[in-house]
């Protein structure tokens, strides 16, 4: 008698065939994360209220990169964080796994009245600078940028740039992130609930006092 022609072993040929098909399926479906570096790397902000420097904020992209044309939709990459590690020349790390900024993220202030009820003031909301460095990453070409690091006009630091970076007083800046002048490499991943990007490297230069001294390039 064939094999196959036994009801149960046919069965359980099948059973085992759909739960490998199920698998490979859900496999191609996990997020696929991947960094690039954006065609607008660099985003200049002019001197604002509350603010006399102009600043520069340097940029990466993270991608969940779709399936061929998208024929099979893949999952959503979520509570993603940057994690940016900072080394010198010397192989030293200054920083090491800091999260930062989504731009798709908005600022974490709120307008709040003022004491006499007529000027507005801007209030630091704690739940919104807890939400900056989380985002979930869906599947296309176009990905979602995140900050990497600032540098404001007449200052030789730059600085890494993450939700926290709001309560600072002194215009984004938080000493405990700052960077000194020089060149440095930067590796760079995404990791997220269901998945990570391998790590990639860059090089960060900061240089004088102008903020566009302050590049993101391929190391």
């Amino acid at each position: 008698m064939n094999f196959f022609e036994n009801p149960v072993v046919a069965n359980l040929v099948a059973f085992v065939i759909a739960l490998v098909a199920i698998f490979i399926f859900e496999l191609m479906k996990r997020p696929s994360l991947t960094i690039e570096l954006p065609d607008e790397r660099n985003t200049t902000i002019d001197a604002v209220e509350g603010h006399r420097q102009a600043a520069r904020i340097v940029q990466l992209k993270a991608i969940n990169n779709p399936i061929y044309k998208n024929w099979i939709q893949r999952n959503t990459a979520t509570n993603c964080r940057s994690k940016i590690t900072v080394i010198d020349v010397s192989g030293n790390s200054l920083h090491r796994n800091v999260s930062t900024k989504w731009t798709a993220r908005r600022e974490p202030l709120t307008i709040s009245a003022g004491p006499d009820g007529r000027f507005p003031i801007l209030l630091v909301d704690d739940y919104l600078i807890g939400r900056c460095d989380l985002l979930d990453i869906y599947a296309n070409c176009i990905g979602e940028a995140f900050a990497v690091a600032l540098k404001v006009e007449g200052d030789r630091y730059c600085y890494l740039f993450r939700g926290e970076s709001y309560r600072s007083k002194n215009q984004w800046r938080l000493p405990q992130h700052k960077i000194p002048e020089g060149e440095f490499k930067i590796e760079v991943l995404i990791e997220g609930d269901n998945g990570k990007s391998p790590i990639k490297n860059y090089r960060l230069r900061n240089h004088g006092t102008a903020p566009d001294g302050l590049t993101l390039d391929d190391s």
